[in-house]
């Protein structure tokens, strides 16, 4: 075994993700970080066993629109966020799309095959 100088310290224990929720949001995002409470939606629209697609949506919980539902009889419960929306009508979008949108089906063994090229 050979010993270096200046080379990289190894770490003292073994490296772990942080469970802690994120701290550094970019300022373009006009918020504290300490302040922010993110709503998260992740869309997955399927095509029989084919996933077509899959999205990630955020947005703060500040500036979030809420639509009543009907005739909001009742505790005034009843209600629909903007992101919520939004997620269905991409949804929408995504189903209504041609064969050709869609683009081809490819199986595992067409999958693998396109990976390994």
């Amino acid at each position: 075994m050979t010993q270096s100088k200046g080379g990289v310290p190894l770490s003292s224990g073994p490296v772990t993700k942080s469970s802690k929720r994120r701290k550094n949001y970019p300022l373009s995002w006009g918020a504290a970080p300490e302040k922010m409470r993110m709503k998260k939606r992740v869309l997955c629209v399927y095509d029989g066993q084919r996933r077509l697609w899959k999205d990630d949506m955020m947005l703060d919980g500040e500036h979030e629109v809420r639509i009543p539902l009907g005739s909001n009889v009742g505790d005034g419960r009843q209600w629909v966020t903007d992101l919520d929306v939004q997620t269905l009508r991409r949804a929408e979008g995504l189903h209504g799309a041609t064969e050709e949108e869609r683009g081809p089906w490819l199986d595992e063994e067409g999958l693998e095959r396109l990976m390994s090229s």
